[in-house]
């Protein structure tokens, strides 16, 4: 009988956001900043009024000391460290989240600025409430400079707001950039956004959860304007195989367009397959495939097909009580992960790595 209370407590967890890691979202083929049709409290960095369903409850993502030490970028087998708390009182929750990686917003600035000067030490402030809707919001705020004889003149500085709102089947979001600026030093290379924001939303409709948003940045690089725009079209599915598993499945429309130094217009169609499972009271395994059933880009007019865009990954968690600990289960000679699906340079190795049992380590508590 203790089993079976203990392997219900297990699905019972699997059919909510209990599950609040990015080890768990990037093994399931989703971004690690949130998903628009799996639960999972990584969802507050994409919609902040997901917090109200993801309260009293401690992460903790296992790393490095922060951005700055993680050499071309956060790897899974050399992740940075973050960590954060929700806490409910009454109709409100508030939290506070520090390290955040802030990947939107980083993304702008590399290929050109040196990752010393990623988005570092972040605070994310949180608070949520409940009337006839859900509403919440997010302010992100990292303020960093290096001015030491011994290194060259670094600086940074990142200024967020995020809004969000929940109704029935309804829900849609709001990001804005206020500051994001970026100095490594290194002549012609400072970042200076000038505007940023995202805006979407998703519906619940029949058996699917459409979805779409919108961003547009503008900003200057040296002395180079910049204009990027992403239109991302998607539908996804949750469909429940029995009372263990869980199948997961989107395809989506993105179209991108970069003005710069130089030109570039991409047309992806990506798709993915996810499944999770409790094959034990303490085990979840999942894994995820995901392709492109069409990828272009266009660089100044010239073509190109990403190459080995097909990414496979697996990740497991395993249950004690309220605390569950998240990983991925290694599918390259190093442990690293595939990526997401819509990765265009994800660099699969393809082999079950034995020598890391998991990377990116995260724990999760719920109070």
């Amino acid at each position: 009988m203790n089993k079976l209370l203990t392997f219900g407590a297990a699905l019972s967890l699997l059919s909510t956001s209990a599950f609040a890691s990015k080890a768990r979202l990037i093994a399931l083929g989703e971004n690690q900043d949130g998903s628009f049709f799996i639960e999972d409290n990584r969802n507050i960095f994409l919609n902040p009024a997901t917090v109200m369903s993801n309260k009293d409850i401690v992460t903790m993502e296992w790393g490095n000391s922060g951005n700055q030490t993680s050499g071309t970028g956060s790897s899974d087998t050399d992740p940075n460290s973050e960590a954060g708390v929700i806490y409910s009182t009454g109709t409100f929750v508030y939290g506070l989240h520090l390290g955040s990686e802030s990947k939107a917003y980083n993304d702008l600035r590399f290929g050109t600025i040196n990752r010393a000067a990623a988005v570092d030490n972040a605070l994310d402030f949180f608070v949520a409430g409940s009337a006839d809707f859900n509403w919440g919001v997010n302010l992100t705020y990292s303020d960093t400079q290096d001015e030491t004889a011994t290194a060259t003149f670094r600086e940074q500085k990142l200024m967020t707001v995020k809004l969000g709102i929940q109704k029935a089947n309804l829900d849609g979001f709001l990001h804005i950039a206020t500051t994001n600026e970026a100095d490594d030093g290194t002549a012609g290379n400072k970042f200076e956004g000038d505007s940023d924001f995202k805006i979407g939303g998703s519906y619940q409709m029949n058996l699917y959860r459409v979805y779409g948003s919108f961003r547009k940045a503008d900003y200057k690089i040296g002395t180079t304007d910049n204009k990027d725009q992403v239109i991302q079209i998607g539908a996804g599915r949750n469909k429940k195989i029995n009372d263990k598993a869980t199948l997961f499945s989107k395809a989506e429309l993105i179209i991108g367009e970069e003005k710069g130094a130089s030109k570039e217009k991409s047309r992806l169609i990506p798709v993915s397959v996810g499944i999770e499972s409790a094959i034990k009271p303490w085990m979840v395994l999942r894994g995820s495939v995901g392709t492109f059933v069409l990828s272009e880009i266009k660089t100044n007019g010239q073509k190109r097909t990403p190459s080995n865009s097909t990414n496979v990954n697996v990740g497991a968690s395993f249950i004690f009580g309220e605390l569950n600990i998240d990983g991925l289960i290694g599918t390259g000679n190093d442990g690293n992960g595939a990526g997401t699906q819509t990765t265009t340079t994800a660099g699969e190795q393809g082999i079950l790595s034995t020598d890391n049992l998991m990377t990116r380590i995260a724990l999760t508590y719920k109070f």
